[in-house]
């Protein structure tokens, strides 16, 4: 049966195993989550949510008060498909709205839902997590401030990390086979990075539709389409703007940004072409496809 919780806290102990079936979750509504509270005292206890059979309908965390804050320690979370219930339709497999959230040595695994994990007006701390196998995007964040460092993505089959109109901090940031986008910027985000690394990707790094990136420490290899992609996506949206700095050698990197878009590469303003986003976007499947 589904765990459902309201006005309250959900506390799940160190070296706890829940085991799901298909159609059940974890509801709280006005409570956080709190999976090992105390981080230094169950360092070698996992806890583990799983499914178990194949997949269970994951996390909703609906705190509308910002009362203190749901944190999850030393955790693995693995077989999650999109929260789909009569009550809710959620794009994610961990979702939180409006609510405080500190993640600390986080393993998602297996997931089948459109994103790991999706943050929707909330302000989050990740830090020394991994994101594993997913369906389609890993972490996406909407109208959110976060901070997400010493994280590794890999077997990503959407983007990695994707932003709408939110505030972002990276640093220290591993990406490897991700079939979109190691990172997605859109819709007037703000995103400051350092020490970023994409490994085997569709696009290295997209700033699209007014959002602003500031990253130093950036390496690329082995994108599909381009290293470097800005464009304007969506029509009532502006133009982009990027500044970067790396000590890697980039003059064999595929920059393309399109006109009234600006990426500064060490200083040096890039040149902008003429680029059509859908046409863009169908040459990327298909060359993914023939590989």
């Amino acid at each position: 049966e589904p765990i459902i919780i309201e006005d309250k806290d959900l506390k799940i102990e160190g070296n706890t195993k829940l085991n799901f079936t298909e159609n059940s979750f974890i509801y709280i509504k006005n409570g956080n989550l709190k999976i090992n509270e105390d981080k230094n005292k169950n360092v070698n206890n996992l806890t583990i949510l799983q499914s178990v059979n194949n997949d269970w309908l994951g996390i909703y965390v609906q705190n509308n008060n910002f009362y203190e804050k749901s944190i999850i320690n030393n955790a693995i979370i693995r077989d999650t498909k999109s929260f789909n219930h009569k009550l809710f339709k959620l794009m994610g497999g961990v979702n939180f709205f409006k609510t405080d959230v500190e993640i600390n040595n986080l393993k998602i695994d297996n997931s089948f839902s459109e994103d790991q994990i999706n943050f929707i007006n909330s302000n989050f701390i990740i830090n020394n997590s991994t994101f594993l196998n997913s369906y389609s995007d890993s972490i996406d964040s909407d109208f959110s401030y976060g901070i997400i460092k010493n994280t590794n993505f890999n077997n990503i089959n959407g983007d990695a990390i994707d932003t709408s109109g939110s505030k972002i901090k990276l640093k220290n940031i591993k990406i490897n086979n991700v079939y979109d986008k190691g990172l997605s910027i859109g819709e007037k985000s703000n995103v400051r990075a350092e020490s970023l690394f994409v490994v085997n990707s569709g696009v290295g790094v997209a700033i699209k539709d007014s959002s602003n990136l500031n990253l130093k420490n950036f390496s690329s290899e082995n994108a599909i389409i381009a290293d470097i992609l800005s464009v304007n996506k969506k029509n009532f949206f502006g133009n982009s703007e990027a500044i970067i700095y790396t000590i890697n050698e980039f003059n064999e990197k595929i920059f393309l940004i399109g006109h009234g878009n600006k990426i500064y590469l060490n200083d040096n303003l890039l040149e902008t072409q003429s680029i059509d986003p859908k046409e863009l976007y169908k040459l990327e499947r298909m060359i993914k496809n023939a590989i």
